[in-house]
């Protein structure tokens, strides 16, 4: 704890009160748990994906202090905002995509080592999607799956 430092914020962010047409009457608290030594991070935006239309720009960090080459990519909504100055330590490179929809075609050529998929839980219906092949097939060859017989 004592690597961290608390910070108190009031906003007008809540998406649910924006919702309901009271984003300027209901302000929000929030509690930010924050670093205090900073990730010594490079950081680029981009606004180009070629399958999914961002809600915000992804945003790209490259951590010029790794001990690692680990990389980090995270679908994403506003919540992520607050993992992002604690991930960004751990890994060389950290892409994250502000979309509610997992989409693997994007992290196909990049391989990433860890994929991270943040979405609040009335988004959880977006998940409802089937297996690609690839993934069918990877999970297949890759985990033995079994119930109390023994077979699945």
């Amino acid at each position: 704890l004592s690597d961290y430092s608390i910070v108190q914020t009031q906003n007008n962010e809540a998406d649910l009160a924006s919702l309901l047409g009271l984003k300027d009457q209901l302000l929000r608290d929030e509690l930010l748990v924050l670093p205090k030594d900073t990730c010594k991070c490079e950081q680029t935006l981009s606004t180009e994906l070629p399958i999914v239309q961002p809600k915000a720009p992804t945003i790209n960090y490259v951590n010029l202090g790794s001990d690692n080459n680990l990389s980090l990519y995270v679908f994403r909504d506003s919540y992520s905002n607050y993992l992002i100055p604690s991930l960004n330590f751990h890994f060389q490179n950290s892409t994250y995509v502000w979309t509610h929809m997992f989409h693997p075609a994007i992290v196909k050529g990049d391989y990433p080592d860890v994929v991270l998929f943040e979405v609040m839980e009335r988004f959880a219906p977006t998940l409802i999607v089937p297996n690609t092949k690839e993934v069918t097939e990877y999970c297949n060859s890759t985990f033995s799956i079994t119930d109390s017989t023994g077979t699945l």
